[in-house]
């Protein structure tokens, strides 16, 4: 005998349809559910307990709408006085996920991006392999790093992830306009970051609209 509670429809609709699955085949499917309200993975101590405290101020419906804007791939840029702070709400957002999330630093892609390699395996185009595929992605400190090769592994991945509409929040203490400066203070090329910025700012102006 099936147990109809906890299934997705009601019991007529699988009367109809013929095909039953159980509760516990349903609750397997949903596997992205069980990671909602967690924290991403690698984020530091001191975000992660910021993050907590905003999370739990925040309303149901407000946690669902994050929720939904983050399951149609929005980019959300989140711009502070204060890094941590910044970084704190864009993981508080992130939690607000049913998907799988992660976290990351631009200093730490620039870093990684400075080690590698011009070919192979170890490539600098592989230093950011990490952080295409999480549905939803945190990057904290953007503009921050003073490192050239920021501007070349931000577009590295971005233009990736754009491409599969995979949710971004950025976190920074500049805004859009200003990052760039930071960028070029730092020896990124000016016509690659006039295209990373064109880049970010598309896929922000589409997460305002999901």
């Amino acid at each position: 005998m099936i147990d109809y509670e906890g299934l997705p429809a009601t019991k007529n609709y699988y009367d109809t349809l013929g095909t039953v699955i159980t509760p516990k085949a349903w609750q397997a499917l949903r596997g992205p559910r069980r990671n909602a309200h967690r924290i991403p993975p690698n984020t530091p101590e001191l975000i992660a307990e910021r993050a907590a405290v905003i999370f739990a101020a925040k309303t149901a419906t407000a946690k669902e709408e994050e929720s939904a804007r983050l399951s149609a791939g929005a980019w959300i840029w989140i711009a502070r006085d204060d890094d941590n702070a910044a970084a704190a709400e864009a993981v508080a957002i992130a939690m607000s996920s049913c998907e799988r999330t992660s976290f990351t630093s631009a200093p730490e892609l620039a870093k990684a991006w400075n080690g590698g390699e011009l070919f192979g395996p170890n490539s600098k185009s592989h230093a950011v392999d990490p952080y295409r595929d999480p549905p939803v992605l945190v990057i904290a400190d953007v503009g921050a790093s003073r490192m050239r090769e920021e501007t070349d592994a931000l577009l590295e991945l971005l233009g990736d992830r754009r491409r599969h509409k995979r949710a971004t929040l950025f976190a920074s203490t500049f805004t859009g306009k200003s990052v760039g400066r930071a960028l070029g203070a730092a020896g990124g090329n000016p016509e690659r970051i006039h295209e990373l910025i064109e880049l970010i700012s598309a896929g922000v102006r589409e997460g305002r609209q999901s």
